[in-house]
């Protein structure tokens, strides 16, 4: 069946036509180039020079209308960054082959040697503890009158390094800088019925100030509950006509 209002084609909406253009970059992988060499032992393998990847632009445009992409189009594919071949040298030298060209004297490196000087303190342990007997206390009854204290032992050291190396340590003093402090404790000697030889004095116990302050404090007090009967309700039909406070 054909509608009777037909859209007509002057009708139909018109999309630009529109483009962007896209870049992006690809990797490209470096080769590995072998070379042999009496300069190490047989099949010892050293990379004389470390491969590095090269790479590749590509220019793409994108045609799209209404939202929705119709073509691509590239426009350049260019190798931007020539990839660089790694070499690794493989030994063919047996353990007790001389190499053509031996490494010479001037030819190596020379580190200078360095030196730091490091500072650390370590603890000492508590001596023994002391006991002292007395009949202030009931037998067998222990109390710390003197609390033990751990000493203090600083200790300097030069550290000499080369090449990130360490080479050589050298203690430069070894000091006991906090003495430690033996612990006191007292052990009880008297028994339940035993008066000790120096009672504590009254004068000697502490006094104390008599003070006082007012408090306030609100209880709860419960109500009563009164039922009265009535013909206005059903019969033991219940109703509070006065809330209880």
């Amino acid at each position: 069946m054909v509608p009777s209002d037909a859209p007509k084609a002057d009708a139909l909406p018109e999309y630009p036509l529109t483009y962007t253009d896209e870049i992006r970059v690809e990797k490209i992988a470096f080769n590995i180039e072998e070379q042999t060499t009496d300069e190490l032992v047989q099949d010892a393998r050293q990379i004389a020079t470390p491969g590095v990847q090269g790479e590749r632009t590509i220019k793409t445009r994108v045609y799209s209308s209404n939202g929705q992409e119709i073509d691509r189009q590239e426009l350049s594919n260019e190798e931007t960054l020539a990839p660089v071949t790694q070499i690794v040298k493989v030994g063919t030298a047996k353990p007790t082959m001389v190499p053509n060209d031996a490494p010479k004297a001037d030819a190596l490196p020379e580190y200078p040697l360095t030196y730091t000087d490091e500072t650390r303190v370590e603890k000492n342990s508590l001596q023994h503890s002391k006991k002292q007997t007395t009949d202030e206390l009931v037998q067998y009854a222990r109390q710390i009158a003197t609390p033990g204290v751990q000493g203090e032992r600083t200790i300097k050291t030069r550290v000499y390094s080369s090449n990130g190396q360490v080479v050589d340590r050298q203690e430069l003093s070894n000091e006991e800088t906090l003495a430690p402090v033996t612990q006191i404790v007292k052990v009880g000697t008297a028994k339940p019925n035993m008066v000790p030889n120096d009672p504590p004095k009254a004068d000697a116990l502490p006094e104390y100030p008599l003070t006082y302050t007012d408090e306030t404090r609100v209880e709860k007090l419960t109500f009563n509950i009164r039922e009265e009967e009535t013909d206005e309700l059903v019969r033991d039909a219940r109703q509070s006509r006065d809330s209880g406070c």
